[in-house]
């Protein structure tokens, strides 16, 4: 008899074990889904802005070039008559060297908007490592977000060496990047007008440190500890979704094997600091 309740016992054992694996399989199936509709939502977020940026400059561009063009014919017409003077030629002279100007910055800032993008849409979608320079990179990162960035007047600095070089994966990082700003840009800096992000680099031996800071309202003792829960917000009224700091911890901890900390004190902003390695390498371990 008691054999018979043990063997019940070990195939409710085994059919518990079978169940919680399938679970555990939908659960992570449903985070990697989840992961790619934040990155889908990131960049969706940022094409009007970018859009509007491009379109900006290039009509700036188009209005540069044809007041080049008739101040051109005017110029033509005034060589036809031959009655042109040296401060008619000086004059337009001066017209055409600012025009021209004028077209090859704007043309110059929408052809980097669009290959940044390109570059990072390309990232956020591929699973592949590359080298990458750190600081171009973060630049590169903050071109894409500046059409959203501009509309307000808060700062981001970032302090990296000219030289540092890691092997990573480009997408991950800038979803990290992305994310923070992001929050502290509907969090830390919600109802102050002028806030400062400073992105600092560090690397040291083979170990890339990141501290992230802004000087916004700061998170509460009792939220700091909620913070990585997925879908734990304080904004969903307005758009919070409760995914971007979860998002970063999974990709910092499970995809770079590394490490994030948060500090943060009410009116004294908060601070994220993030070590992972500096040649990402499977085989190693975590930090």
């Amino acid at each position: 008899m008691k054999t018979g309740i043990k063997r019940n016992e070990s195939k409710k054992l085994k059919e518990m074990r079978k169940e919680l694996n399938r679970n555990k399989k939908s659960l992570e199936k449903a985070q990697e889904k989840i992961l790619e509709l934040e990155k889908m939502a990131l960049l969706g977020n940022l094409v009007p802005s970018i859009s509007h940026e491009i379109n900006t400059t290039l009509g700036i561009g188009v209005t540069a070039a044809s007041f080049l063009e008739e101040n051109v014919e005017d110029l033509n017409k005034i060589y036809k008559k031959g009655n042109m003077k040296k401060s008619d030629f000086e004059g337009y002279l001066n017209i055409i060297k600012e025009s021209s100007r004028l077209i090859l910055n704007n043309l110059e800032k929408a052809s980097m908007l669009v290959k940044s993008f390109k570059e990072i849409s390309v990232d956020q979608f591929s699973d592949g490592k590359r080298k990458i320079n750190l600081k171009q990179y973060l630049e590169e990162i903050l071109s894409i977000l500046q059409p959203k960035l501009k509309k307000t007047k808060h700062k981001v600095i970032i302090e990296c060496f000219e030289k540092i070089e890691i092997k990573s994966y480009p997408g991950i990082i800038y979803q990290i990047i992305t994310n923070l700003i992001m929050n502290s840009l509907l969090h830390g800096f919600e109802n102050k007008e002028e806030g400062t992000v400073i992105i600092k680099v560090i690397e040291k031996d083979e170990i890339i440190i990141i501290i992230y800071s802004d000087n916004g309202k700061g998170i509460s003792t009792e939220n700091l500890t909620k913070i990585y829960e997925p879908f734990f917000t304080t904004k969903r009224e307005v758009g919070g979704t409760g995914l971007g700091l979860y998002i970063i911890y999974d990709l910092i901890t499970k995809k770079l094997n590394g490490t994030v900390e948060c500090q943060s004190e009410i009116g004294k902003g908060t601070k994220f600091i993030m070590k992972f390695y500096k040649n990402i390498n499977e085989e190693k371990g975590g930090l």
